[in-house]
């Protein structure tokens, strides 16, 4: 019979463990302190202090233990409400740390001083001894007696049946403590006995039990596996917390993707700036995502009091400098911070707007990009940035097709060059008049020898971008689409369906060999407040493939939100309306499924979950569409309205070819009441019956926290990927029950529909 204890976790990080079992009573002539520990660091000590009698404890042993006392260097601790008699089931997780590492090593009777060198594993509400990490208190000692204790586990020569039952009631402990009390060092330790169990005993068994053994035995190798990562997870950040110096702070500031182009940067100058002013010293740190990459940018403020109490906060939308203050006095503890020099904060501002404008542009989002340099040109104002901003305008009209305002930008910096123009400019001039077709000005800039070669190039290419009366200029990273036709699948839904107007050379190439891409449309609403141009740009993922793509077809699924400034637009375009449409843009990595900023932390992934709510079903058709050949499970959780019912069909489909390896399940909400607005499609269909798609499974009501640990249970969590798209309430939601599942960050991949 397994008999395993202790949290022995090698340098290889296997967890093992052996308790002695010989039935004598133990001797103990010296008081020498025993590493009882989950893995020997001497975190968890125990001295005897009057020797008990008997065998050490069995797996899942009934146990009542007095503890009489809970002191640090300063005397008992204060809200011990002890001497008190707790009884418990040991490796269920009932009490804290401290308390399961020590009984499982003591035996009835024995008397014991255990010392606890961290406070986090003596906190315990039953004796009154709530979260000490924010207390300033250290090392701990606690006496406690084992005053009895009543074996459960069967014996050895215990029927099949018997010991089949009680190996299924100690995984389903580990499994509660894995996913919902996020003990996992125990978690662990319930796994790694019950796939010894069951081995000792595999001979025993019938065919179909084997069967069933062998499958518990791979679950909880898989599981064992995973709660050790979240366990070493769990003990770096501790770690971290009790390296931190007393006194001092730390501060993580998030430089994905995400929050890279929500100003990152310009925040991290900022907080730096600000803590020169007024004379703090802290660490400030790169970080990897924290899962809000829609809450942009995000940074985690950690500090550390002289009496070693811990405050961590996590701020969200840093986007102004009273925000990046109010981060530098959680860090520093300070609440009066020094001003900065007012051109100092002029040149941050200017700094954080232009920063904005650069990942706006990289993504061809050019009216943004217009609208934060329009910012920073008002700040600017005479400034000698100023130049500076201009330039970069210049560069975004250019490449939306504004040749003629970047020529005024440009030629407005010739105007105010001090020294001999810059020959910079003077070629970017050339540029643009050759864009225009106005040959005549080029003709008196190749007079000039060091420019004529470059001036001659531009000559030259100039033919092929005169545009005649009425022909729109191109916009860069754009080509031109014609709708070619609407088709509604709700009242609020419908496929929007596209044929190339351009060359394959122009739209660019797609692949899904590697890949999940999305497109940016132009959405020509006219005036608006996100930049001075007349349009604004949208993300939108195909539902039709790569091929489809390349051979000049695209197929887009839209909703129309009643304020949605460029979904309205969609609804009212015609058939035969030409507008642009990007080139395909990566969204995710494939397989891993992350963004590029994140493949560091990519794993091999071994099951995929994909919670889509609304048209973030979009992005689940394409990941159904990688995975299709691939021999890997997928679980899709589709969350929608009953009167935006979606594409079920191919659904369906994907679900009928890839039967044992496909579960879809759709959680059907109330359909939205109409209001003032109306619905998009008010010729939609209704929503389709669940008896038409009998290989989809249908719930009602919204996905919950209950639903999505079934889930999770059956896919292991172990190279589990999960990927949540929909609006962002929901986003945050089923993220946030991912995490309390026990989920990392790392196998988290979250984007809004």
């Amino acid at each position: 019979m397994g008999s395993a204890w202790t949290c022995q976790e090698a340098e290889a990080g296997q967890v093992a463990g052996v308790a002695e079992d010989d039935g004598k009573a133990l001797q103990a002539p010296e008081k020498v302190d025993e590493d009882v520990s989950w893995v020997s660091d001497g975190s968890v000590t125990k001295k005897v202090l009057e020797p008990g009698a008997g065998a050490l404890p069995r797996e899942g042993a009934k146990l009542w233990l007095r503890v009489d006392n809970a002191a640090d260097d300063h005397g008992t601790l204060p809200g011990f409400t002890g001497p008190k008699d707790l009884d418990f089931q040991a490796g269920n997780g009932e009490v804290c740390d401290a308390l399961e590492c020590a009984a499982v090593q003591m035996r009835r009777g024995e008397r014991a001083l255990v010392a606890v060198a961290y406070p986090e594993l003596v906190t315990e509400p039953l004796l009154g001894l709530d979260d000490l990490t924010d207390q300033g208190i250290g090392r701990v000692e606690l006496t406690v007696q084992l005053l009895s204790l009543e074996d459960v586990a069967p014996e050895p020569s215990s029927p099949p049946a018997e010991i089949m039952e009680f190996a299924l009631s100690r995984w389903e402990v580990g499994k509660a403590l894995q996913t919902t009390r996020r003990r996992f060092a125990l978690a662990a330790l319930r796994y790694i006995f019950v796939g010894g169990l069951l081995q000792e005993n595999l001979s025993r068994f019938s065919n179909e039990d084997q069967q069933q053994a062998g499958g518990i035995m791979h679950t909880s190798i898989i599981n064992k596996q995973a709660s050790l990562a979240y366990w070493s997870q769990q003990e770096a950040l501790r770690k971290a917390h009790r390296n931190q110096a007393p006194g001092t702070g730390r501060l993580l500031v998030c430089h994905d993707l995400a929050c890279r182009q929500a100003g990152a940067e310009a925040l991290h100058a900022e907080i730096e700036e600000l803590l020169h002013a007024c004379g703090e010293t802290c660490s400030i740190e790169k970080a990897t995502c924290f899962g809000r990459c829609r809450h942009g940018p995000v940074a985690l403020a950690s500090r550390k009091s002289k009496n070693g109490k811990r405050l961590e906060v996590t701020f969200e939308e840093l986007d102004s400098l009273s925000k990046s203050e109010s981060v530098v006095r959680s860090v520093t503890g300070r609440q009066d911070l020094a001003k900065i020099d007012p051109m100092r904060l002029k040149q941050l501002f200017v700094s954080r707007a232009t920063n904005l404008a650069a990942s706006a542009q990289a993504a061809l989002r050019f009216n943004r990009a217009l609208g934060h340099l329009a910012q920073a040109q008002e700040v600017a104002h005479d400034d000698e940035v100023l130049p500076d901003v201009v330039f970069a305008q210049a560069e975004a009209l250019e490449a939306a097709g504004l040749v003629e305002q970047a020529l005024h930008k440009i030629e407005w910096l010739l105007s105010i060059s001090s020294e001999a123009p810059d020959d910079e400019l003077r070629l970017r001039r050339a540029r643009l008049l050759a864009k225009m077709g106005r040959p005549d000005e080029l003709e008196q800039l190749k007079a000039e020898p060091h420019l004529a070669g470059e001036v001659c190039r531009a000559f030259d290419g100039m033919h092929g971008e005169v545009l005649g009366p009425g022909v729109r200029r191109p916009v860069e990273g754009y080509s031109l689409w014609c709708l070619a036709s609407v088709d509604p699948v709700s009242k609020h839904s419908a496929l929007f369906r596209f044929e190339a107007r351009e060359s394959t050379s122009r739209r660019g190439q797609a692949s899904s060999a590697w890949q999940l891409w999305h497109v940016t449309l132009l959405a020509e609403v006219g005036a608006n407040s996100e930049g001075p141009l007349g349009w604004v740009e949208r993300e939108y993922t195909p539902v039709s493939s790569d091929s489809d793509w390349n051979e000049g077809r695209l197929e887009l699924l839209v909703k129309v939100y009643p304020l949605g400034l460029a979904s309205h637009w969609f609804a009212k375009l015609n058939v035969g309306t030409d507008i642009f449409i990007s080139q395909p843009t990566m969204t995710l990595m494939a397989p891993s499924l992350v963004t590029i900023d994140a493949m560091k932390e990519a794993f091999t992934v071994q099951s995929v979950l994909f919670v889509a709510g609304g048209t973030g079903l979009a992005p689940a058709l394409g990941v159904l569409h990688f995975f299709k050949e691939k021999d890997l499970p997928i679980q899709l959780v589709y969350c929608c309205q009953a009167d935006d019912v979606l594409l079920l069909e191919r659904l369906q489909a994907f679900a009928q070819q890839r039967k044992s390896l496909t579960a879809i399940l759709v959680a059907l909400s109330p359909a939205s009441a109409d209001d003032e607005h109306g619905v998009g499609f008010p010729s939609g269909p209704l929503a389709p019956t669940s008896e038409s798609f009998p290989q989809l499974t249908f719930v009602q009501g919204r996905i919950t926290k209950t639903l999505l640990a079934e889930v999770v249970e059956r896919l292991g969590f172990a190279g589990l990927r999960a990927v949540v798209c929909g609006p962002q309430a929901m986003n945050d939601a089923v993220a946030s029950s991912l995490q309390e599942l026990g989920l990392l960050t790392k196998q988290l991949t979250v984007m809004k529909a």
